[in-house]
């Protein structure tokens, strides 16, 4: 861990930085603050908020929140019916906030994510794959010429395990 900050012009190193080091760095060594926690420090130390900090505060919070900046019109509909209309206009795909209903079709692409992941577990278990092993491309190719050696029709094997050996494969690299 790294100790407190030195001015290496004097050798002793006290005091922690000289005067002209010290006026230096000045603003540039202030860290960054959150606006939110800023405005928290002047209600617990007592002092006057600056006008519109928390009004910028939220601004700020709702412009990460949505992805994007704020146009003049939705900052006036803002000012008058709250910043609750934004929370509704979240990125695409993220999950409701609690409490609240989820977007039309929302739960069709959970369900069509959930079996996509049903049919890749499907494939990696034809495969011969564990469900935590590291796929690539080029895994995936050996491993099927090693079961093609095994399974194909022309070597003896059976003709609907190479095709579902096919099949798997076909849906991982699709994956990968």
């Amino acid at each position: 861990m790294e100790g407190p900050r030195r001015c290496r012009r004097n050798g002793t190193g006290n005091p922690a930085l000289c005067g002209a080091h010290r006026d230096a760095i000045g603003a540039s060594a202030a860290p960054a603050v959150s606006p939110f926690a800023s405005i928290l420090d002047s209600l617990f130390r007592g002092r006057p908020l600056q006008a519109g900090a928390v009004e910028g505060a939220t601004i700020a919070a709702v412009e990460r929140l949505i992805g994007r900046k704020l146009t003049n019109a939705e900052l006036e509909q803002a000012r008058t019916h709250g910043f609750a209309y934004f929370a509704a206009q979240r990125p695409p795909g993220s999950p409701p906030p609690p409490g609240q209903a989820p977007p039309p079709g929302y739960r069709n692409q959970e369900k069509a994510a959930a079996e996509r992941a049903r049919v890749i577990g499907r494939a990696r278990k034809t495969l011969g794959f564990t469900a935590r092993e590291h796929l690539d491309r080029d895994i995936i190719k050996a491993r099927h010429r090693d079961l093609a050696r095994k399974h194909h029709p022309d070597k003896g094997g059976s003709l609907e395990r190479m095709q579902a050996i096919n099949a798997a494969v076909a849906t991982l690299l699709g994956s990968v």
